[in-house]
């Protein structure tokens, strides 16, 4: 009975978070070890509350090339986290006198809420919600099942070419849904992953309503970890993609699709402080319309942690993403990340990473204003050189307490032009850049 309410407890902790909160993408939330405290126990749950309020400016609110407009906002900011107790937070004594735990809980709400200073736009939330319940989790055989949502607000195009027309809602919805078997040796040397998930992605406005898009996908993966420290991996996927509103709007073309990749690789620590990860693998893309692909895809990256309060984290990723111009989007990417912890009260958290991004053949859609099978713009692809630069910095008055500032740059360089196209599209016009700076309070247990 006692386990039952601790269950019941914790699903309703989840479900008032759920009905209240959504989430963006600032520098706390992107770490999760900085968004728990010491936390509430509340029978086998931990429950991590916080919230934190913060001041910033944005100095191109709609990617524009010419004629750019900033605003100062303003982000009053709450998440939750509920898991069931495991690591340290259960070695206090009473842990060490139960049985391994059947069922394995993890949820977690994270909302903002954003006001601009500027007419054109209202005020708004954005947020993300993420729920995984595992059965079995310490045996050779588990089920897991999970879903991740994801809502965004913030203008990711320019409003319209003909000034008369209102501003579009923003509002991007994302979910993914799924079911993952889990079976491995008793040894634990040998674990292997199957799945299938469901994703949906609706934006708000209508004019969008030819993005709206359901996929199916089936994932797996296996590990076979032959040193200590060392495993060999790999990974595959099925992805099918179906447009349910592809002829409506005036965007550019979309087209169902099916999906596939296969990946192997090595995931290892060298020595005690650095470790790297190589993968390579063949993707190809299967398109009712336009373009298809296939290449080469995978992964590389080397971490160095000289000490505990130094990370250094550098790679490179060739990856084939789903893009609603062109089909899909080719992405070379180069980065590098670090962090550095003061005193065991201040952090700095760099980010920066350069792109060369490269879309499938981008043609207008058969209801704008270019003829069916025309070009969207003047050349078959776009190609895009982009390029992003972030501090984050925070200093922790105590373990709950915080007071954290960002500051970051992001640049699209393309020489792309579009032909004329009378509503807003999901995709920045033309080339541009953007310099957003933060700071405020948080609190969290």
């Amino acid at each position: 009975m006692r386990l039952t309410r601790s269950y019941v407890i914790g699903a309703l902790a989840v479900a008032l978070a759920f009905a209240s909160a959504s989430a963006s993408a600032q520098g706390w939330l992107a770490d999760r070890a900085r968004t728990e405290g010491p936390g509430f126990k509340v029978g086998r749950f931990v429950l991590h509350p916080g919230l934190g309020i913060e001041g910033g400016y944005d100095s191109n609110v709609f990617l524009t090339e010419h004629d750019q407009q900033g605003s100062g906002l303003l982000r009053a900011t709450a998440h939750l986290n509920v898991t069931t107790r495991q690591g340290s937070r259960a070695d206090e004594g009473e842990s060490q006198t139960k049985s391994p735990s059947k069922v394995a809980f993890d949820a977690g709400v994270e909302g903002s809420y954003y006001h601009y200073f500027i007419d054109q736009l209202g005020d708004n939330a954005d947020g993300s919600a993420r729920l995984s319940l595992e059965f079995n989790p310490d045996g050779a055989v588990g089920v897991r099942v999970h879903d991740t949502f994801q809502r965004e607000i913030r203008p990711f195009t320019e409003p319209t070419l003909v000034p008369v027309q209102a501003v579009p809602k923003y509002g991007r919805n994302h979910n993914v849904a799924g079911l993952e078997l889990r079976l491995g040796s008793k040894s634990g040397l040998l674990v292997g992953h199957i799945g299938y998930n469901f994703a949906f992605d609706i934006f708000d406005d209508k004019v969008f309503l030819y993005t709206k898009n359901f996929t199916h996908s089936v994932r797996g993966d296996l590990s076979w970890r032959f040193l200590p420290s060392t495993a060999l991996i790999y990974e595959f996927e099925f992805d099918d993609q179906d447009y349910r509103d592809a002829n409506s709007g005036d965007g550019t073309l979309v087209s169902d699709n099916r999906r596939v990749s296969s990946r192997i690789g090595l995931n290892g620590a060298v020595t005690d402080h650095f470790s790297v990860t190589g993968v390579v693998g063949y993707s190809a893309g299967f398109y009712d319309a336009a373009s298809d692909f296939d290449s080469v895809v995978g992964r590389a990256e080397a971490v160095w942690t000289p000490r505990e309060s130094i990370k250094l984290k550098t790679g490179y990723l060739r990856r084939f993403s789903p893009s609603y111009l062109g089909n899909f989007v080719r992405e070379n990417r180069l980065y590098l990340d670090g962090s550095l912890l003061v005193a065991g009260r201040m952090l700095f958290a760099a980010k920066t990473w350069v792109s060369f991004n490269k879309t499938g053949i981008a043609l207008a859609d058969t209801q704008g204003m270019m003829p069916a099978g025309g070009f969207a713009g003047d050349r078959p692809t776009r190609k895009d050189i982009m390029v992003h630069a972030s501090l984050f910095t925070e200093y922790r008055f105590t373990d709950w307490i915080a007071l954290n500032a960002t500051v970051a740059y992001t640049g699209d360089y393309t020489d792309y032009n579009f032909n004329a196209i009378s509503t807003p599209i999901t995709e920045p016009r033309a080339q541009y850049y953007k310099i957003e700076a933060w700071g405020g309070l948080r609190v969290f247990y």
